[in-house]
């Protein structure tokens, strides 16, 4: 059965007939065009061909003026019992003119076929049918081609691409938007290099474009974008299960910072279901540009869901990925790099690789984000036209966040704007930052859970460091079943937190290790001018080669004008040489305990706050033999009530 109206994509005759040379030869050319599609019956692939039982498919091809109720343009094709091999099958139209002389004079076609395959049922182009942009004009040699070499004036251009606006256009970027608009569901780009003066905009539903292996799209628009989508933003209606699949992109542009909002090479708004895989992007500053460029690599928007996965940005200035107000958003197995901006400029804007400003419910797995100019991950609230949006139930799962030079994994919040809130870092591991492996700035209902930080400058820092946008932003935040390895001044910061946990967690400093060399702090506690941190859990922590704490008392801050310090501790270290005294400095909440790794003995913190008030509680058999007799008696006890009663 024949399907009479069906129209499977746009022809521009007049191009595609030139289209594998790079400038136009002065002969004639004739009137023959290949066209390629996909057949599918049921989402399976037809195979009907000499080598199948059921022989091969009739077709019946014509060209129309418009892609809804068009008029035919001269005779209808007829191409009978032609092979179709799992879905792929190519055929020679118009050879001998069977689409009249008024078929291609310049304005754009519509191809519609009939197809009828024996074996029955209904076979119909796949939904899924390919246009690639080479039959739509590109030319895809990496050189530059304006409109102006084929069309005299910009109506005559108009007449075949009606989204250009100046002669000056690029024709890979004419043809390729020709594609995107003529409803294909596939737009492909075969290996070539594709100069892009302006970015795509593929602003349709289910639409995916793909590049063969080998395929670079080169952006030039002033703005460093090279693919836009921009319908607008929520509540306006916007698109669906758009696709970028297997494209390089070389980008060397971007507005200059600052005065400008930040875009990115890829920019995806208010897209559902949207998904950018196996798709590299690699960022080269114009030769002598000293300028700050306010260019992402990959960035999500508006309300946007979906997937980044098997993505590459490598030195891109700002964010290599960007998710923004976003909802559900999956980004998995990438590698953000040297994200950079010129020599001498303010290292403060960008450079970081993965941003998370205002997004919910989005997910960070097994990435790799290294060698950036400021920090690994930023993960942050944002603000429009003062509406705040928080980040929320964030997951960042595996990977590795290395050689930064400032933070690996950091959160923070900006003026005006609420804390990152249900943060999970799991199994993740951050090595060699210049300074932090993380750092949370302001946060709340985080876990820190079997991560390992390794040769950074200090392990982890939790501080509330914002006193004038409002009290206690950074509360509950447990770290479990972590490692703080070689950091070389810290393995924990605590600055005025509030209900923070650490527990089943280690802190080592191997031997001849920076950390041995600088005297390395396992815990470093300290308030700010108005509150000390508060009801503070350390239960199980081990302590190896390092002073367990720092003292309390910092500098010039007067302890008695802040709220005191409560929680639990249990703590197991190897730092104080002689297993017969107390340990000489070491403040904790009262019911606290302490294990001298050496000597096995057991303290009890029996009173008040400050370093003293610890009792002997048990020897390594653990009993109460406090004098070593091998019995428990009424010395002991005396012994242990001395200590209960000494000087404190």
């Amino acid at each position: 059965m024949q399907n009479p109206r069906l129209i499977i994509g746009a022809v521009v005759a007049s191009v595609v007939a030139i289209a594998d040379q790079p400038v136009i030869a002065a002969r004639p050319v004739g009137t023959a065009f290949t066209y390629q599609d996909q057949l599918k019956h049921g989402g399976l692939a037809v195979n009907c061909s000499e080598e199948s039982d059921c022989g091969g498919c009739d077709f019946v091809f014509s060209l129309r003026d418009a892609a809804t109720e068009g008029a035919q343009t001269g005779n209808n094709q007829t191409v009978s019992n032609f092979d179709v091999r799992n879905a792929l099958f190519t055929v020679v139209l118009n050879e001998s003119g069977q689409f009249g002389q008024d078929g291609f004079n310049g304005h754009a076609r519509w191809l519609e076929a009939g197809i009828q395959c024996p074996g029955g049922g209904s076979p119909t182009t796949n939904a899924q049918s390919c246009s690639t942009v080479l039959d739509f004009g590109a030319i895809g040699n990496g050189d530059s081609h304006p409109l102006s070499c084929l069309f005299s004036t910009l109506e005559d251009a108009q007449a075949v691409y009606p989204h250009a606006t100046s002669l000056c256009d690029e024709l890979d970027w004419a043809g390729t938007q020709a594609a995107v608009n003529s409803g294909a569901r596939v737009v492909f780009f075969p290996s070539g290099r594709y100069v892009l003066n302006r970015p795509i905009r593929p602003e349709v539903n289910h639409l995916t474009l793909q590049g063969e292996a080998g395929a670079v799209l080169v952006a030039e628009s002033p703005d460093g974008e090279a693919i836009l989508v921009s319908p607008g933003f929520p509540p306006l209606p916007g698109i669906e299960r758009l696709t970028i699949l297997d494209i390089a992109i070389e980008a060397t542009n971007g507005r200059v910072y600052p005065g400008t909002v930040s875009t990115s090479v890829i920019q995806i708004n208010n897209c559902h279901d949207c998904m950018v895989k196996n798709v590299s992007i690699d960022y080269t500053l114009p030769p002598g540009s000293v300028e700050l460029r306010n260019l992402n690599g990959i960035g999500l928007s508006g309300g946007t869901s979906g997937l980044i996965e098997g993505c590459t940005v490598n030195g891109i200035p700002k964010a290599g990925i960007l998710l923004a107000i976003t909802t559900d958003v999956l980004v998995h197995n990438c590698e953000t790099k040297n994200a950079t901006q010129p020599a001498g400029t303010d290292s403060g804007f960008g450079r970081i690789g993965i941003g998370i400003e205002g997004a919910a419910r989005a997910i960070i797995s097994e990435c790799h984000s290294h060698d950036n100019g400021n920090d690994g991950m930023i993960i942050s609230a944002t603000s429009i036209d003062d509406t705040p949006y928080p980040s929320t139930h964030i997951r960042v799962v595996g990977g590795t966040y290395e050689n930064n030079r400032l933070v690996g994994i950091r959160f923070r919040r900006p003026d005006g704007t609420p804390p990152p809130r249900n943060i999970k870092v799991v199994e993740v591991l951050a090595q060699n930052n210049g300074a932090a492996g993380l750092t949370v700035d302001a946060g709340e209902d985080i876990l820190i859970e079997g991560c390992s930080f390794i040769g950074n400058q200090g392990g982890i820092t939790l501080s509330d460091v914002c006193p004038l946008f409002g009290a206690d932003q950074t509360n509950r935040v447990t770290v479990r079943a972590c490692e703080m390895i070689d950091n070389v001044n810290t393995g924990l910061v605590l600055r005025a937190t509030n209900d923070t946990t650490v527990e089943n967690s280690r802190f080592v400093c191997s031997v001849n290790r920076h950390c041995m060399r600088f005297g390395a702090i396992g815990i470093w506690k300290f308030p700010k001018s108005d509150k000390k941190n508060t009801n503070l859990r350390l239960v199980d922590v081990e302590i190896d080669a390092m002073k367990p704490f720092t003292a309390d008392d910092q500098g010039d801050t007067d302890l008695s004008a802040v709220a005191p310090e409560t929680g639990f501790y249990r703590i197991q270290s190897e730092f104080w040489s002689d297993p017969t005294k107390m340990p000489p400095s070491l403040f904790a909440p009262r019911g606290s305990e302490y294990t001298h790794l050496n000597s096995g003995n057991r303290y009890l913190k029996v009173s008040g706050f400050a370093d003293r008030g610890w009792a002997l509680w048990c020897t390594p058999a653990g009993s109460a033999d406090l004098n070593g007799d091998g019995t428990v008696d009424l010395i002991d006890f005396g012994l242990f009530q001395e200590q209960l009663t000494g000087p404190q």
